[in-house]
């Protein structure tokens, strides 16, 4: 009987903590409500008379309590809308509930769940400061989107279309950026230390002061891109060797 109880009690310790703040506050109010306006009124007259202010206080102090309750539904039905449409052209879903979760500061991924949005079209996405590591992202199309400082490493954007993307001050230590259309995109301060950047087409990409310690530019193309106080240190180049000094980057430009 003791360990039914004992049961019991652990599946609804939830409910029981809250409806108890909720029987303290309605009973101090209504002490309070006595003390000031009961004159000669008992406690119960009181309690009778301002039944109406009790009732908005209770459920006012409900609606606070489950706060947390509602917020949990809304990121689980976001979940769901994105595990739902994957694989389908139901853009629209999947960028609202993904803005919805970074708006609530929610983990967008992370080892051992990875986010799987591969060929998803996020065009225009707005996920400035979004955590989104070891998401896989191949051949997505993510042109225009918005993911300034964002959290990207080990983030695979094989083969991705990131034309006119906001990456700068992002984190994409490791990630996966072969074959990724940057034209234009802006990675001014994005740290790509150990990026692979093979095959990546970066014509005209802002690049300054980008960390590409060690980074993977072999057969990537850097027409125009802006690399002024880039950090190349230990880079492989476009034509396989690696960086050395400025002078080895003028023919590439």
């Amino acid at each position: 009987m003791r360990q039914i109880l004992i049961t019991w009690f652990y599946k609804r310790r939830s409910s029981i903590v809250k409806y108890s703040i909720v029987i303290f506050c309605v009973v101090i109010l209504a002490i309070l409500m006595h003390t000031s306006i009961g004159e000669s009124r008992g406690f119960l007259a009181t309690i009778l008379v301002n039944i109406e202010g009790i009732s908005i206080f209770t459920a006012l102090v409900i609606y606070i309590l489950e706060g947390s309750e509602r917020k949990q539904k809304k990121h689980y039905e976001a979940w769901q809308i994105i595990k739902t449409v994957q694989g389908t052209n139901d853009n629209y879903a999947t960028i609202k509930a993904l803005q919805d979760l970074n708006a609530e500061g929610v983990i967008l991924s992370e080892a051992g769940a990875v986010l799987e949005l591969s060929g998803a079209n996020l065009a225009k996405v707005m996920l400035n400061g979004a955590v989104l590591m070891y998401a896989n992202l191949e051949q997505a199309y993510l042109d225009s989107v918005k993911l300034r400082g964002a959290k990207l490493w080990r983030t695979n954007f094989s083969s991705a279309c990131l034309d006119d993307a906001d990456l700068s001050s992002s984190f994409l230590q490791e990630a996966n950026l072969s074959n990724a259309q940057l034209l234009q995109a802006n990675l001014e301060e994005a740290c790509l230390h150990k990026a692979n950047l093979e095959g990546a087409y970066l014509g005209k990409a802002n690049l300054r002061k980008a960390d590409l310690r060690e980074a993977n530019l072999k057969k990537a193309e850097l027409h125009e891109a802006n690399l002024e106080d880039a950090n190349l240190e230990g880079a492989i180049l476009p034509d396989g060797t690696k960086y050395q000094s400025k002078e080895q980057l003028k023919k590439f430009l």
